[in-house]
């Protein structure tokens, strides 16, 4: 039996039986780690609030030799997000980042880094940037983080920089991971979403900045293909859609 203490974003829970709940937790040290949450279902006296998605606790559990599941002894709140929640966009916004991370994380393998996004980010947009600013460093984050991002600095094949040598912009190639100027991607018979040269200017910002300072010009308009670009990246590593992802965007997160 192995005793873990350490701070965790709660990312989803889901009944277990008739009293308990399976928690999914986030944590800096040791990945996903699931949980079961022993009569959480039937009293909210022992874990309370602490339980609310993507609430950050300082989270104790027991496990135990050939068993899949942790028992989850306490969760005590170190940040609560409910106030920021109370806006229906970021209500929205807060259920992706929760599936985000769900989808992305790895179990019981550590990765501080992409703990550390998750809670700037979540951070951010508590501290008012658009939820669509939110919601694209996320996404362009969470791809660079899991190697799945190509670079974006220049074309892949003759290494100029498309943003000064295209006014139409850049094809990114996701099949062949690469970013391609107008000449190289054979003009414009290459496959993939085209970045406009806007778009491509706020990913390279939003990689060299924190998301309160990225969070802004990413949230703006004109960005034309970025979403694409990001989706279908998303889309290649989750292999199905983000269910949450739809309702923030028609709630114009």
């Amino acid at each position: 039996m192995l005793r873990r203490c350490e701070e965790a974003y709660v990312l989803s829970t889901r009944p277990l039986g008739e009293a308990d709940l399976l928690v999914c937790l986030l944590t800096p040290e040791q990945g996903k780690v699931r949980a079961v949450a022993p009569s959480a279902k039937r009293s909210r006296r022992r874990f309370g609030a602490a339980l609310e998605p993507l609430t950050r606790v300082r989270a104790s559990w027991v496990e135990r030799e050939g068993r899949d599941l942790a028992r989850l002894e306490s969760c005590d709140i170190v940040t609560s997000y409910v106030l920021a929640q109370r806006d229906p966009v970021m209500f929205y916004f807060f259920a992706y980042a929760s599936e985000v991370a769900e989808s992305f994380a790895r179990e019981n393998e550590p990765d501080p880094r992409f703990y550390r996004l998750i809670g700037a980010v979540l951070d951010a947009a508590a501290g008012g940037i658009p939820a669509r600013g939110a919601r694209r460093y996320l996404d362009l984050w969470t791809l660079r983080l899991q190697g799945l991002l190509p670079d974006l600095s220049a074309c892949a094949a003759c290494g100029k920089d498309p943003a000064k040598q295209e006014p139409g912009g850049a094809i990114m190639d996701l099949a062949e991971g690469a970013l391609l100027c107008g000449a190289c991607s054979s003009g414009g018979l290459r496959q993939g979403p085209r970045l406009s040269r806007k778009a491509l200017a706020a990913a390279r910002a939003a990689l060299r900045h924190a998301p309160a300072e990225a969070g802004g010009p990413l949230g703006g308009t004109g960005l034309d293909g970025l979403d694409e670009m990001t989706g279908e990246a998303m889309l290649r590593f989750t292999e199905r859609p983000l269910r949450t992802l739809r309702f923030l965007v028609e709630a114009g997160g």
